[in-house]
């Protein structure tokens, strides 16, 4: 599903955007609250959307989204800009809330932070990650972690991207279509290690588990094909076969200052090339459960 709000629409967003913030330079829960109450204002066709995520193809493209006027230069220690509002990140975290998928962080992660600047860090380059440059494989969020502390959404949201390096996403459903039956009966084993990614800084590591879970009759994934390794052979060829059809269905997000992406984190992938210029993405997590603006801590 893609929706482009218009350029008046916008500007109308933007301008009641900057008129919650006054001076305010920090993100609360109060104004969170706010910027839901004024995307519900402006997105069209919000339960639709709301299908398209939990029952649909899993995602969701928008344009023309408020963005700051003024947008500084690109961070490069994958900190907050000093210089920069926070128009965006109202956006993207009103727009969550208002699709009823509550922002949250982890205090393990990004110091808590509620929007992530997913940007290339100095001296973190090669490793496959948010702040790396190398290619970044196919992976859900948060994989080694227990469902219920699993982002169900990701946001996306574009304020850079000078070369193009697009945001690869694929679909579960549409992956499995691709795959046999024993394929699929074999990644629902416990059968695989998952590996914390780089940015979490946890005690536990790595933890035994499937890639693939059904939920109330519904498929739901947890995989990083650059940290989930199968304990045997059988296990090794049915994710290798979950690649394969992954690139068979995968589309290009290309970007442009003012795109959204929202997708479930639970029924898609999302992954990207490698990064050879400047590039500037903010990132949340939305939770039907976890209430919003929470900082989870986790304990292992």
């Amino acid at each position: 599903m893609k929706i482009t709000i218009p350029r008046e629409t916008c500007e109308l967003w933007q301008s009641e955007l900057y008129g919650i913030i006054e001076n305010k330079k920090e993100i609360s829960k109060e104004l969170i609250i706010n910027s839901k109450k004024i995307s519900e204002k402006f997105l069209p066709n919000i339960q639709e959307i709301r299908d398209e995520i939990n029952y649909g193809k899993g995602y969701v493209q928008l344009s023309n989204i408020p963005i700051d006027k003024n947008i500084p230069a690109i961070p490069t220690d994958g900190a907050v800009s000093k210089e920069k509002g926070i128009i965006s990140e109202l956006s993207i975290l009103g727009i969550s809330n208002a699709l009823g998928f509550n922002p949250f962080s982890y205090k393990e992660e990004k110091d808590g932070a509620l929007v992530h600047e997913i940007v290339p860090v100095k001296s973190k380059e090669n490793i496959p990650s948010s702040n790396g440059t190398v290619e970044f494989d196919y992976h859900t969020d948060a994989a080694y972690l227990n469902r219920n502390l699993r982002p169900q959404t990701l946001s996306l949201m574009c304020l850079a991207d000078k070369y193009k390096t697009g945001t690869k996403l694929a679909s579960l459903s549409e992956a499995l279509e691709k795959i046999s039956n024993d394929e699929i009966e074999t990644l629902m084993s416990k059968l695989y290690v998952h590996t914390a990614p780089a940015t979490f800084n946890v005690n536990l590591k790595k933890v035994n588990t499937s890639v693939l879970d059904r939920i109330d009759g519904v498929y739901e994934m947890k995989v990083a094909f650059h940290n989930t390794v199968g304990i045997n052979e059988r296990a090794r060829k049915a994710l290798a076969s979950l690649h394969d059809a992954i690139e068979k269905v995968v589309f290009i997000q290309e970007w442009t200052p003012g795109d959204l992406v929202v997708f479930n984190n639970l029924r898609c992938v999302h992954g990207r090339g490698e990064v050879k210029g400047e590039r500037w993405l903010q990132r949340c997590y939305g939770s039907s459960i976890i209430p919003t603006a929470t900082m989870l801590e986790l304990t292992f």
